[in-house]
């Protein structure tokens, strides 16, 4: 015949089992889930990863003149960072 005190202390071990089970159970699969992030990401947006080019390829020198006249009235003769750095594009 058991015990109170053994049949209590072994529901105690078990709910303290459980909980902490699963506690480290929600640890490892957000774990994974931010290890995983990027690949995840790939595969469930797919449309935002890829890129399907439309139109005609433009020169260098065409990009860059794009890019000036889409630059929302900033003017310059640099784009981006390169201006800090002191390389004209």
């Amino acid at each position: 015949m058991r015990s109170v005190l053994s049949s209590s202390s072994f529901v105690c071990h078990l709910w303290a089992a459980l909980i902490a089970g699963l506690s480290l159970l929600l640890l490892g699969v957000t774990g994974s889930f931010i290890v995983y992030k990027r690949e995840i990401d790939r595969v469930v947006n797919r449309r935002l990863t890829e890129v399907y080019p439309t139109g005609q390829p433009l020169p260098p020198g065409g990009a860059v003149l794009a890019t000036r006249k889409s630059a929302c009235g900033i003017q310059g003769d640099r784009v981006g960072v390169f201006a800090s750095a002191g390389l004209g594009v």
